[in-house]
């Protein structure tokens, strides 16, 4: 179990889309939950959190978020690995015509070992985003890719 709380100030200075400028500070409170669970080839984490981030549009935002993934060791040399994170994101300013998004993203991912430290990787990707505004606009990627990875040991004590 993690467990993350407190409190954060932001300051932000941004033009609205009228041309007016806004300067101000916001006190907002940030928690994070993070439940792991790992047995000799098996691995789960579940998290669950609410962040306060500056975006891309140079607005503060507000990101509530939960994330699953699972991880099972087949054999010494095959891996799989499964995910999913779902986020809203809202701007924390009132003020701001920004409209809020909803994001979904889940990968799977197989893993063989080629040598200890030297990987190939296969896998599929999807993302789909969502804007609730006047228009709801909805994208989304998929992806599929195929790769070389290489995992350093960690240290002995």
């Amino acid at each position: 179990l993690d467990l993350s709380a407190g409190l954060e100030r932001d300051n932000f200075s941004y033009m609205t889309f009228a041309g007016q400028p806004v300067d101000g500070s916001d006190n907002s409170y940030m928690l994070s939950v993070l439940l792991s669970r790992r047995s000799q080839t098996t691995t789960w984490n579940i998290g669950i959190g609410q962040y306060i981030d500056p975006n891309s549009n140079g607005f503060i935002s507000s990101r509530d978020e939960l994330r699953a993934n699972v991880r099972h060791q087949f054999s010494r040399r095959l891996a799989l690995q499964f995910g999913v994170r779902a986020s809203d994101i809202s701007p924390a300013n009132a003020d701001t015509n920004v409209p809020d998004r909803k994001y979904i993203r889940s990968s799977l991912l197989f893993q063989w070992a080629i040598k200890r430290r030297l990987l190939l990787e296969t896998g599929f990707d999807t993302r789909t985003e969502k804007r609730i505004s006047v228009t709801n606009a909805e994208a989304s990627s998929n992806m599929i890719f195929v790769g070389v990875a290489y995992r350093g040991l960690s240290r002995q004590r």
